[in-house]
């Protein structure tokens, strides 16, 4: 029993850490096509949000805002599930841990000038794909990245969006 009780709180430390409810219930309330989130503690709205199953799993892009733009992908759960195949079968919630390619997901955001920040050099997150309601994807995310000099963090991230068809 013992080990449960600091498992317990440590997890919800860490939900509190990244800054976002594992619920994402707040997804709910945002418009259509919508992407928001804390960019180094300042609120970041992103353009042309979408997401797509790609040959690299599951991505979500936006267009640049303020400087910068942003790219997550999610492949694989912690226990090696497929996430376009858990997406297509709409078996959601699905978690993914953001770091490199071998921990499931990462997230990149890139800079107007200067060098990619990425999960694998950062301290990573996680990303969360909460439901799918027809094409629309809802969820939540937070991660820190890093460009081997400076760190960025992303805090709060929400989203519903429509997805891109590939043709």
């Amino acid at each position: 029993m013992r080990p449960f009780r600091t498992t317990l709180p440590a997890l919800l430390a860490a939900f509190a850490l990244v800054g976002c409810d594992p619920g994402c219930d707040a997804a709910d309330d945002l418009a259509p096509d919508t992407l928001t989130m804390e960019l180094n503690d300042a609120p970041w709205t992103a353009a042309n949000p979408t997401w797509q199953v790609s040959a690299t799993g599951v991505q979500i892009n936006t267009s640049p805002v303020a400087g910068w733009r942003l790219s997550m992908v999610g492949q694989e759960t912690p226990n090696g599930t497929d996430v376009p195949t858990l997406i297509e079968d709409g078996d959601l919630p699905i978690y993914v841990k953001l770091g490199s390619s071998q921990d499931g997901g990462w997230g990149l955001l890139y800079p107007e000038e200067g060098d990619t920040f990425s999960t694998e050099y950062g301290h990573g997150g996680f990303l969360k794909f909460s439901r799918l309601r027809g094409r629309e994807l809802y969820g939540c995310f937070a991660f820190d990245a890093n460009d081997q000099r400076d760190e960025a963090d992303t805090r709060k991230g929400l989203f519903r969006l429509s997805e891109v068809g590939l043709e």
